[in-house]
């Protein structure tokens, strides 16, 4: 199943709405506005510029740039910026692949409650890449990720359910049931580790 990867979002225009009632539309910003917003520290507007170089909307396309602008919004608590880090270190798009790197940065967002940070960590799980394989894990940040009844992790959460036996799948609904946002993200379960984890990129 695919991960969701916050720069490919950010170009069909889903799951990334930026403003807030009391905030500009970050959007609508002109780049000169943005830019200056960004080196001024505003975090919000490093993630959104962050987005704009990785996607190359008005400007050309440089995950470098995207890199180091979502690396200083991260370090303010920005979510989606630590999502999109794990996002890009991930697919490999214009840096090397680095899924111990990606898993990182998804398990920061994810600990946070970030719903696509959840799922694509989850995958992780499930595939041993970047980590453990554990479809355990996997299926309880599965079942978390299907709070808001995403129909992929729905779909996920079931599939990795059909390759557990009665004791693993008692164990994920626990570590699901249990988990809050804001909480710890175990590395891993009592029952679902099946191998060590993948280090060097893989082909999808």
């Amino acid at each position: 199943m695919t991960r969701f990867f916050a720069f490919l979002l950010l170009v069909f225009g889903i799951a990334f709405p930026v403003a807030h009632a009391a905030e500009p539309d970050y959007d609508a910003l002109p780049l000169a506005e943005l830019t200056q917003m960004a080196e001024a520290g505003n975090a919000a507007a490093q993630t959104n510029l962050g987005f704009r170089h990785a996607a190359g909307e008005g400007l050309p396309q440089d995950f470098q740039e995207a890199i180091k602008w979502f690396r200083k919004a991260a370090a303010k608590g920005q979510v989606k910026a630590e999502f999109s880090l794990g996002s890009i270190y991930d697919s490999g798009e214009g840096v090397e692949r680095d899924l111990k790197e990606a898993a990182k940065w998804y398990r920061k967002a994810a600990t946070r409650g970030f719903l696509p940070a959840l799922f694509n960590l989850g995958l992780m799980y499930e595939n041993g890449e970047g980590v453990a394989q554990d479809i355990v894990l996997a299926y309880a940040l599965f079942s978390l990720a299907a709070a808001d009844g995403n129909r992929d992790a729905v779909t996920a959460r079931d599939i990795v359910g059909a390759r557990m036996n009665p004791a693993q799948i008692k164990e994920g609904k626990t570590m699901a049931e249990k988990w809050q946002p804001g909480k710890t993200i175990p590395t891993t379960s009592k029952t679902g580790v099946l191998r060590t984890a993948i280090e060097e990129p893989t082909q999808r």
